[in-house]
């Protein structure tokens, strides 16, 4: 079986407050034993083990920041390779989602998948300087891959 990733909610952990690996796997609906495995420092080796709240947003803010990834300015992420990798000949198309926010949609170079990325439209000159831009005013459908039943045509 895959093993699973997971982001965690720090903010249902209260700083100041000592937790049980119970209580800890109760807070984010796992069992047990994935808490152990976390390899989480405890207050001391007395039953039941405790974790304090500060020490535990720490670990889990250090574990899920490893998986962030920045993006370059001519970079969008890709699902497929899991990495931000440039655009097919560097063509995105800029869909303007509404008065402020911008989609910015492009082919994987390297595996032709579809990859995204939000953006300001304030910054469509700059997004022109270093993307071949296609501006598309909304997403609608283009094309249909099926004729309609009724149609003569």
């Amino acid at each position: 079986m895959a093993k699973k990733k997971r982001t965690y909610n720090t903010r249902l952990i209260r700083r100041n407050r000592s937790y049980t690996v119970q209580g800890v796997a109760d807070l984010f609906k796992l069992h047990p034993n994935a808490v152990h495995r976390w390899g989480l420092p405890y207050i001391d080796e007395q039953k039941p083990q405790r974790v304090h709240g500060s020490t535990l947003i720490d670990h889990l803010n250090a574990k899920q920041s490893t998986r962030k990834h920045t993006c370059k300015p001519n970079e969008l992420y890709c699902c497929k390779c899991r990495k931000p990798q440039p655009a097919w000949e560097n063509t995105v198309d800029l869909i303007i989602r509404n008065p402020k926010q911008l989609n910015i949609t492009g082919l994987c170079a390297v595996c032709n998948t579809a990859m995204n990325r939000g953006g300001s439209i304030k910054k469509i000159p700059e997004y022109q300087k270093i993307f071949n831009v296609q501006t598309v005013q909304g997403e609608h459908i283009v094309a249909c891959g099926h004729s309609p039943v009724n149609c003569e045509l």
